[in-house]
């Protein structure tokens, strides 16, 4: 009986990881010892008649292939020799010329018929007379504001009630100067106040 380490490193290279395609079975191992005594210690379902089993299985298999490939190939030429041979060959349609030769004639397309467009464009062009509306432009607006307009706007009402009070007041004070000096109208006139000013705090 063979030890196992002994039996382990006598197998050829073939059978770690190799394919039986790659590689010719060896006769005999590195150390003259024929494989069928290592392999039987083993495992007997590695033995060298299951692996030409599956050699002739792979060659058989290529062989097939290769007669699939002949035939499909063999097909597809005869299928486009017998098209060319019967001359069926598709009708050209001419849609964008007119073909010169009286031979293609027959397969021009009739000319098409003209579309109106009057109709479709008709509302377009009454919209685009249409004068467009063009926002008037406030330069104040544009222009930069002053840090203190803000109060500004909100103490304008009430200045506007202010000055119509400083007016009213300014004409009843005429009144009263006319009737005390009714016979000199000219020096009530002249000697007329002067108008109420503010003044900046």
């Amino acid at each position: 009986a063979v030890e196992p380490r002994f039996v382990k490193r006598s197998l050829p290279h073939s059978l770690y990881g190799m394919t039986t395609l790659d590689h010719e079975p060896d006769d005999q191992t590195e150390a003259g010892l024929p494989i069928q005594a290592g392999l039987g210690t083993l495992n007997n379902s590695t033995t060298t008649p299951e692996i030409g089993d599956l050699r002739n299985e792979a060659l058989r298999r290529k062989e097939r292939l290769i007669r699939l490939r002949k035939q499909a190939r063999g097909e597809t030429s005869t299928q486009s020799t017998d098209s060319t041979e019967s001359g069926d060959l598709p009708k050209p349609i001419f849609r964008n010329y007119r073909p010169v030769s009286d031979v293609l004639k027959p397969g021009q397309l009739p000319d098409s018929s003209m579309v109106n467009l009057d109709v479709h464009v008709s509302e377009q062009l009454e919209a685009a007379k249409a004068q467009a509306v063009v926002d008037e432009v406030n330069l104040f607006n544009l222009a930069p504001r002053k840090p203190d307009w803000d109060l500004k706007r909100g103490v304008e009402k009430k200045l506007r009630k202010l000055e119509r009070r400083t007016q009213r007041v300014i004409a009843e004070l005429i009144r009263e100067r006319l009737k005390n000096s009714e016979s000199n109208l000219d020096v009530a006139v002249n000697q007329q106040p002067t108008p109420f000013t503010r003044t900046k705090n």
